[in-house]
């Protein structure tokens, strides 16, 4: 607006490198325009481009200094030749700035209020649905950032090896390399006797102990790595030689198993135990946790609610994840008109898996 020095259009270079403009290229170009609200402070035309220039090519962002009707701050976006704006303003309503959870829709939506008409808009949708999007993540833990899973999001590195604005919000820290000599290798005793392996699923991870006693292998210690993976060691090379040569038995527990010399192991999946808050009664089955649990990797055990169970205020799901961070996650789910709000705390206690219970080979042979 003219005369208005707070709110000036902000111009945003593409992807490509070429610099858009109010007059001239954005005129001369299709040009969609977006509405994102519940912006992070601080956050600038440049964090804008980009995060959201994984979307596609941002020709410009317009920042009101001002903050809409619910106190939160707000932004246009004006993307270049977008081929089907409605399945993008899908895309693009589940993605987080840090903490900040945003809403963003087609311009038609300008501070809550309608800009045109649109016959075939869903009823109902609003910005007051999403007031509630800043989520606070207890101190001292790393918080698990809920993204579009086909989004990728590129991070900026100041001069000198600092950190942008944008890679706080989005917990991306410049990470510190400590270099290892070379020479350093530990347990040594175990090469050439022991066997690494990833087990086929959680239940085999879990039994363990006990299918191997049954297959007289009981004499085997299990050292657990990580997510799926173990290592096995045996009293003598020969053991674990004829144990490795028995493909036809051990196939069955395992999907893969390699004779462990000390060389390089890089196991980048866990299991993460989370409890899920604000589920109600009703909906408190499996389908809809593992809908949940589905949000942070697979889910290796359900929840098992059932009619003995006197405690329906949290279940415990395992999810097996890739993320480094403890979890800790908010967000909303609606059923039949009525939202609820669900709350997710990763148990921060030491979980080792149960190899001890007896382990049923019928199970996994009729599974294959």
């Amino acid at each position: 607006m003219a005369g208005d020095s707070t709110e000036d259009w902000q111009d945003v270079v593409s992807r490509k490198g070429r610099k858009g403009s109010q007059k001239g290229d954005i005129n001369s170009k299709v040009i969609t325009k977006f509405f994102v609200s519940n912006l992070p402070p601080k956050c600038s035309s440049l964090d804008l481009k980009e995060f959201f220039g994984t979307f596609g090519t941002l020709e410009g962002s317009y920042i009101a200094r001002k903050l809409d009707r619910w106190g939160k701050r707000f932004a246009f976006l004006s993307f270049r030749d977008v081929i089907d704006a409605k399945r993008m303003e899908g895309e693009m309503g589940d993605v987080w700035m840090g903490s900040y959870k945003l809403f963003v829709v087609l311009e038609r939506f300008v501070d809550g209020e309608t800009r045109y008409k649109d016959k075939q808009e869903p009823k109902g949708k609003s910005i007051m649905k999403e007031n509630a999007t800043h989520a606070n993540p207890k101190v001292g833990s790393s918080t698990y950032i809920p993204v579009n899973s086909n989004v990728s999001r590129p991070s900026r590195v100041a001069n000198g090896g600092g950190r942008t604005y944008l890679d706080s919000v989005l917990n991306k820290n410049t990470v510190e390399v400590i270099n290892v000599d070379d020479n350093v290798r530990g347990f040594s005793e175990w090469n050439g006797c022991s066997l690494m392996g990833k087990v086929v699923d959680f239940k085999a991870l879990t039994s363990l102990k006990g299918c191997l006693n049954s297959g007289g292998w009981g004499s085997v210690d299990i050292k657990y790595a990580s997510g799926y993976v173990v290592l096995l060691v045996f009293r003598s090379i020969a053991d674990c030689e004829r144990f490795y040569a028995d493909k036809g038995w051990w196939s069955r527990i395992f999907n893969s198993l390699v004779i462990w010399d000390g060389s390089s192991m890089v196991v980048n999946e866990r299991n993460a135990w989370l409890q899920v808050h604000g589920i109600p009664i009703h909906l408190a089955i499996d389908e809809v946790f593992d809908l949940v649990g589905a949000r942070y990797g697979e889910v290796v055990q359900p929840a098992r609610m059932t009619t003995s169970d006197n405690n329906f205020s949290y279940a415990y799901i395992c999810v097996l994840c890739k993320s480094r961070g403890r979890i800790v996650d908010r967000f909303d789910i609606r059923w039949r008109g009525c939202v609820y709000n669900v709350w997710i705390d990763e148990d921060a206690g030491e979980w080792v898996p149960d190899c001890v219970e007896d382990f049923d080979m019928g199970s996994i042979d009729g599974g294959q």
